[in-house]
């Protein structure tokens, strides 16, 4: 009975998944599966059909969506190593990026685990928002970081500047030509 109460419950929690991913799934057969798994699962007495459908019918929708998934989990797949692919590129330009490369590469290989693992279509999808979202956050990064090198660069500039009018002045000064 003990095996049935974890086939009932994992049951449950597929059927959770397919409810939270149900507005990306159009596959008729998964659908027709996930019909039947609620008819069990609604019953009072659900245990004793469990054995015999509940199992086979989790075996079958959990194949059907491993398959959606894999199909669904290409195309965010593939965004995320766009996003990536675009940030880095951007990245190998600057002074610093031997710096910030292994930070950048691994924010964005944590997606890719994300997306590979994920059970839930739902979920998958938001994994190309996420990396969009952090291609932009990377490269507000780097601007910010340019525009602080860039001031930095200009500040010395200035002293260098200042500095070099002060020597030129006392030289000048010297000479007689000054004061």
């Amino acid at each position: 009975m003990e095996n049935n109460k974890n086939i009932f419950k994992r049951s449950l929690d597929m059927l959770a998944i397919y409810d939270d991913s149900k507005t990306y799934i159009v596959d008729r057969e998964l659908e027709e599966v996930i019909e039947k798994m609620r008819s069990i699962l609604k019953q009072d007495k659900p245990y004793k059909n469990i054995p015999c459908s509940c199992l086979s019918l989790e075996r079958g929708s959990w194949s059907v969506t491993q398959i959606f998934l894999e199909e669904q989990s290409e195309p965010v797949k593939d965004s995320i190593k766009q996003d990536r692919s675009r940030g880095l590129e951007v990245l190998n330009t600057k002074s610093y990026k031997d710096e910030k490369l292994a930070r950048y590469t691994n924010a964005f290989d944590e997606l890719l685990d994300g997306a590979e693992q994920c059970n839930n279509i739902s979920t998958l999808r938001s994994f190309a928002d996420k990396a969009d979202a952090l291609k932009l956050r990377l490269l507000n990064e780097m601007t910010e970081e340019d525009n602080r090198i860039a001031q930095e660069v200009a500040k010395r500039l200035k002293l260098e500047q200042e500095k070099e009018m002060k020597q030129n002045s006392v030289v000048k000064n010297k000479s007689g030509s000054f004061y």
